[in-house]
């Protein structure tokens, strides 16, 4: 387990690195998917950005590890909308929380469940990428040996969460400051 959290504390550190480079925020989330899907033992990663005002998810941008086939689940994912009671993401989303999970025809909704089951996928991540008072994305990170949770690795989750969260609220702030 130490091992585990050591790796992931690595992992979390690129990231923080990426969140505040002059990198594009498509290759910022891309590469987040990628770096934390890797460290979690995923292969595939949905960044939901928040549109407060439509009151909406909507897929960013996804990752799927190389060799891993999912036409379906990426097909069902880049045209879906969630709202707040919409999925496992809404419900993150909603609550603020994370969800971890080793089954996902139990914890996921239809069609995504049955489209990441077919994959080959059989866990998830789901995490809100907030602040104290605004949620701005939610990270779902899927696979098929996903680490088993434990209140230490949940907990580590959600405050990466917050921590991304102060970072984009950072730097969108930035953007709207020359």
């Amino acid at each position: 387990m130490a091992t585990r959290i050591k790796d992931l504390s690595k992992s979390f550190g690129k990231v923080s690195h990426l969140f505040r480079s002059n990198s594009s925020f498509n290759q910022v989330s891309q590469k987040t998917l990628e770096e934390l899907g890797r460290a979690l033992h995923c292969q595939w990663g949905t960044y939901w950005s928040v549109s407060a005002e439509l009151q909406q998810l909507r897929p960013f941008v996804t990752w799927t590890e190389q060799g891993l086939n999912a036409p379906d689940l990426n097909r069902n994912t880049k045209n879906r909308t969630l709202s707040l009671s919409e999925g496992t993401a809404g419900h993150v989303w909603r609550s603020k929380k994370p969800v971890w999970t080793l089954d996902l025809i139990q914890d996921m909704c239809l069609p995504r469940s049955l489209d990441a089951t077919k994959s080959g996928l059989t866990g998830g991540i789901w995490f809100a990428v907030r602040t104290e008072d605004t949620v701005y994305a939610v990270i779902e990170l899927l696979g098929h040996n996903v680490i088993p949770p434990s209140q230490e690795l949940i907990l580590g989750i959600e405050s990466f969460g917050i921590h991304l969260g102060h970072l984009l609220k950072s730097r969108l702030e930035g953007q709207n400051h020359p």
